[in-house]
């Protein structure tokens, strides 16, 4: 999931390691990002699942933590409506 995606990317032993993470950590938000847009949540729309709570632990770290630490830096959380809306 987009945990292991992002401490893989800052933990990444190798250029190449750590430019597939990053990319993996993106996709996973571009499809959070759709699926936020249509969804109140991920899995459903109106109940609160596993998921959901596992993401937002991780978008609450995300621009303070990964994005400077993790060097998870393609783009702030802030310029996705629907993830930073689900916060």
């Amino acid at each position: 999931g987009i945990n292991n995606a992002v401490y893989k990317a800052g933990l990444s032993k190798s250029q190449k390691a750590y430019e597939e993470a990053v990319e993996n950590v993106f996709d996973f938000l571009d499809e959070a990002e759709s699926l936020l847009a249509v969804s109140r949540y991920l899995c459903s729309n109106n109940e609160l699942s596993v998921a959901d709570i596992q993401l937002v632990t991780t978008l609450l770290r995300f621009d303070d933590v990964y994005y400077l630490l993790f060097k998870c830096s393609k783009r702030r959380l802030r310029s996705d409506y629907n993830l930073t809306s689900y916060l």
